[in-house]
């Protein structure tokens, strides 16, 4: 396995990003936030390089930290672009995608593209951004830390799974990147001026630029997929649990009007009130520590984030609710009293840090009303 493309090609588009940065401090300008460019090792043994620098750094980064970009393979096939993370970034992939142009010249912007993709194969009205997953070294930060993640890359049409077919093989080389894949590397140039106007506005802009309703949004979908699947409504219901699951969305509906509300106060901020920008940024930059439980999820207490985390039963992809779905995910007879209080826990836990991340926006939101 030669790594031409995982994870060469995100070394040299973070090598790329760090070098136009380097222009730009020649020219004088400092960012208000600091940058790191973070090379891991042992990705493929489980994240060892990126989980060891998490863990032994923890303090520093939870405190400090505002986001994380990750760049794995972000050219697997010359076509459509996709993005995974966090829904605080939702709104800075759009607009970030806006001002970036697609390789393909004649298509318009990547966001472009990305949309018309995303309305064929899902016919939504905005570009779909995957819940952020564990097979990279963006995992750690998310899931330990509850840092805002994004990763992002270029794939196949029609199918996200779709990647380069030398993909982790002897043959993927510079020279078969460059004949199949990438030919004037168009593709990787456009990940790098991603990477770049992305993190230029995480660094520069006065009010970090995150859109909490966002996160309400994505709340609201995911609670509606956990009811679409009625076997777990209907167990529930035997066990008389359905009081639970309404709790939680009264928790995710409270969520969503504080959000709305923030998101307004954010709007309306005066910039020369030095104050009030500190106290906004440091309600933004910790939201997403909100849907962390310190004791972690079901059966993996490394794992703290509630709200998005990998399934007990599929430890490569993200899942929504991990712990709820986990608890429920074999059969669990009537008079398992142990079982059903993990899957009361796991509820309460879920109703728990989303109030946690309410009550933590309300002094802006809702003043004295709180």
């Amino acid at each position: 396995m030669f790594g031409a493309t995982d994870a060469l090609s995100g070394t040299i588009s973070v090598l790329e990003t760090s070098r136009v940065f380097s222009k730009l401090l020649q020219t004088g300008w400092r960012p208000r936030r600091t940058i790191i460019f973070c090379l891991w090792d042992a990705e493929e043994y489980s994240l060892i390089g990126s989980n060891e620098f998490v863990e032994e750094l923890r303090s520093v980064l939870q405190h400090r930290t505002v986001a994380y970009i990750n760049l794995d393979s972000p050219v697997l096939l010359p076509e459509v672009f996709r993005a995974d993370g966090s829904p605080l970034l939702h709104n800075l992939l759009y607009e970030t995608a806006k001002l970036v142009p697609h390789p393909n010249s004649t298509s318009g912007s990547v966001y472009d593209v990305w949309l018309k993709e995303e309305k064929m194969v899902a016919g939504v009205d905005r570009p779909r951004v995957h819940d952020a997953d564990a097979g990279s070294d963006d995992a750690g930060f998310c899931h330990y830390l509850g840092i805002p993640t994004a990763d992002i890359m270029f794939v196949g049409k029609g199918n996200y799974e779709s990647g380069f077919p030398l993909y982790h093989t002897t043959y993927a080389t510079f020279n078969n990147v460059k004949k199949f894949l990438d030919p004037d590397f168009m593709y990787h140039q456009a990940v790098s001026r991603f990477v770049t106007e992305m993190m230029r506005s995480l660094a520069d802009s006065i009010i970090i630029p995150f859109i909490t309703q966002d996160y309400a949004i994505r709340l609201q979908e995911v609670y509606r997929k956990l009811l679409e699947n009625t076997e777990i409504i209907n167990r529930l219901s035997a066990q008389n649990l359905q009081d639970s699951l309404e709790n939680l969305k009264k928790a995710i509906d409270k969520f969503e009007f504080t959000a709305l509300l923030f998101d307004q106060q954010v709007k309306s901020v005066d910039y020369s009130n030095l104050y009030e920008v500190r106290k906004l940024n440091d309600q933004l930059m910790y939201l997403e520590r909100s849907f962390l439980f310190p004791l972690g999820i079901l059966k993996r207490s490394n794992l703290k984030h509630v709200i998005f985390a990998p399934s007990l039963h599929n430890a490569y992809s993200g899942t929504a609710f991990p712990g709820i779905v986990d608890s429920l995910y074999s059969d669990i007879a009537a008079d398992d009293t142990e079982g059903w209080n993990q899957v009361k826990n796991e509820l309460t836990k879920a109703i728990y840090v989303i109030e946690s991340a309410t009550k933590s926006l309300h002094s802006a939101a809702l003043g004295s009303l709180w």
